[in-house]
């Protein structure tokens, strides 16, 4: 029984590999042949990423190669990536990020995978069951010259499955919402006095709205970003913290989620479960964006990008659009985290069973310090010094942050330090005390499940032909026999 679905994923996987054979590529775009670890005097490490990766990746396997130079090692080192398009909104499709993880998933199963390749909407427990993955808590243990508090462990234990890291977290960041101050005052205040929130009362608070001021206000959306601009970006999260997946138990027919559905579907109704209205945007804005954004959005969400200092620092010289952006989180109080770096995280790797373990674990360790330091000065790139995300490890975060603060007061597009005198350094130390403090919580990390656990019940709820307890029995149903297929 432990392996049925993943012999019916493979038949899967072979059948759209084939189907794929007759699209154009370049030499670039085609994957390489999986190589030794070891060739002549080179140590060659296999890495599939998304291209968002790619400058980062070679400015680690860089210095890497240069320590050994120095004598660290006699061998040489050599980085041999994969890359593909992840782009999966618009106009643009999931197809090259699709055939390459269905290739990773059919290599996996042939023991012989790239030695690093990022989880990138993953299902991550039929990995782990399948016994595919290195445990990165066993890597750390044998490492001298690391402890395990040297890391956020707050984040590390959000992905813990059966006691092990399987995957692990290059950094990570919340998501802050906030929301339209031009809004009756009496919904505002509400969402005012709360210091943290859940997508159930978010969605309240937008039909609340939309059935008492209609008139003045039905024309607006939801929110500004995949995680509230479609109706699956905000149902899926909150499905997600019903269920326990380390000990493998459903709860997807609790009165509160089926509550929840409720909800969404009376925000969603009639509405595709993948379309995404008024755009997805990037949760990057300054004052000028959120002015615009004003016009047509009830929420504002904000994780990754900029602008950091409409988050964390209290602006005094401009008008806020957009008020009090506070964390979203699940029905515990813990803050989301993701392994998409658009939703607030660098990324998320895991490594093969079968790879070297020293040469992985050598270079993870040069990525986590690579990735706070790039500098690529423009709005696109989701880490470094222009991202308001922590890096994994704890002695990278006061500086990341500062320079993030730094960069958006300069090159930022909206409201800056410019002003504030002798407040300014005050203001900076108190937005690192509120992220340290944000920092410590705890998180839960947000799972992806396979689409077909979930796609036509959704769908159902939102076209309103089922109703939401008939939904979430289903939805629970489908789950529990998921995991009994996994075991």
């Amino acid at each position: 029984m432990k392996h049925r679905i993943i012999l019916v994923l493979s038949a899967v996987f072979t059948v759209a590999l084939l189907s794929s054979c007759g699209n154009d590529t370049t030499e670039n775009d085609l994957p390489p042949p999986i190589q030794t670890e070891q060739e002549g005097d080179i140590d060659i490490l296999t890495v599939l990423a998304p291209r968002i990766y790619a400058a980062v990746l070679n400015r680690a396997a860089t210095e890497m190669r240069l320590a050994w130079s120095r004598g660290e090692r006699e061998r040489d080192f050599e980085l041999d990536i994969t890359t593909y398009t992840t782009t999966p909104i618009g106009s643009h499709t999931t197809e090259e990020r699709d055939n390459q993880l269905m290739r990773l998933h059919l290599m996996l199963m042939a023991g012989e995978s790239y030695d690093l390749f990022f989880l990138d909407g993953q299902p991550l427990l039929p990995l782990v069951r399948s016994g595919f993955l290195m445990d990165f808590y066993e890597l750390i243990e044998q490492d001298a010259t690391v402890n395990l508090d040297d890391f956020y462990t707050n984040v590390l234990q959000a992905l813990e499955l059966d006691g092990g890291l399987y995957a692990f977290p290059l950094g990570f960041a919340f998501e802050y919402i906030g929301i339209n101050s031009l809004l009756p005052e009496s919904l505002v205040d509400r969402f005012m006095a709360k210091s943290s929130i859940t997508n159930h009362e978010i969605l309240e608070i937008y039909n609340d709205l939309k059935q008492t001021y209609a008139g003045e206000f039905g024309h607006l959306s939801l929110g500004n970003y995949l995680s509230l601009s479609s109706p699956a970006g905000t149902i899926l999260p909150t499905m997600s913290s019903f269920i326990d997946f380390d000990n493998r138990i459903s709860d997807l027919n609790d009165p509160h989620f089926i509550s929840f559905l409720e909800e969404a579907q009376h925000t969603f109704a009639g509405v595709e479960l993948h379309f995404y209205r008024g755009g997805w945007g990037f949760p990057i804005s300054g004052w000028y964006v959120e002015r615009n954004r004003s016009q047509n959005s009830v929420f504002m969400v904000k994780a990754t990008m900029l602008h950091p200092i409409t988050v964390l620092i209290p602006v005094i010289d401009t008008e806020k659009y957009f008020l009090n952006f506070i964390p979203v989180v699940d029905k515990y109080g813990r803050f989301r985290i993701r392994e998409n770096p658009y939703y607030g995280s660098w990324g998320v790797i895991c490594a093969s069973v079968s790879s070297d373990s020293d040469l992985v674990w050598e270079f993870v360790r040069r990525l986590i310090s690579a990735m706070p330091r790039d500098e690529r000065l423009y709005p696109g790139s989701v880490f470094g010094i222009n991202s308001v995300a922590t890096p994994i490890k704890r002695e990278y975060f006061e500086e990341n942050l500062i320079s993030s603060i730094e960069w958006s007061a300069i090159f930022g597009d909206g409201p800056t330090l410019t002003g504030m005198g002798a407040e300014r350094e005050q203001t900076i130390e108190n937005a690192i005390a509120r992220m340290a403090y944000f920092n410590e919580h705890p998180v839960v990390f947000v799972h992806k499940l396979p689409s077909g656990i979930y796609e036509d019940p959704l769908q159902a709820l939102l076209m309103g032909t089922r109703t939401a307890g008939e939904i979430a029995q289903e939805l629970h149903n489908r789950m529990t026999l998921w995991f009994m297929e996994i075991e």
